[in-house]
């Protein structure tokens, strides 16, 4: 495996998944819908890496991560990626402050993914976690 990441789902009270819109300057994907996904740092655990992704890029102090998670490994840009993927509970009333990385985010229920411009990735990753087929 050559590089490891995490991604962080974030579900609401109303079974919604925090989308992140990737701004246009990104050179994979811009002006899509992703799933928070952090590289992670050389000694740092999965879990580690999910709360630093998650104060980082959405400013959150804290998390609730679900005992569900994933782990699946993807060829990707000729490289092997180790990804593990976490599920976590946050409230749709939780600020949210985004980084340089992101122009907004939305809320979007899972059977209306597919009226947004969401990477496949993030249909892989709910998928593993088994939240759509």
């Amino acid at each position: 495996m050559d590089r490891e990441i995490i991604t962080l789902v974030f579900q609401n009270e109303k079974g919604e998944v925090l989308f992140l819109k990737r701004c246009s300057t990104k050179e994979y994907y811009p002006n899509y819908y992703h799933i928070l996904a952090e590289k992670m740092k050389e000694g740092e655990s999965p879990r580690e890496a999910a709360f630093r992704g998650a104060r980082e890029e959405l400013g959150f102090k804290s998390i609730r991560l679900r005992e569900k998670e994933a782990f699946v490994e993807r060829f990707w840009n000729n490289k092997t990626w180790g990804i593990h993927i976490f599920l976590a509970d946050l409230d749709s009333a939780t600020p949210i402050v985004l980084n340089e990385e992101h122009t907004e985010y939305k809320w979007i229920k899972l059977d209306e993914m597919d009226n947004y411009l969401c990477t496949p990735d993030a249909y892989s990753d709910l998928s593993a976690l088994k939240l759509i087929p």
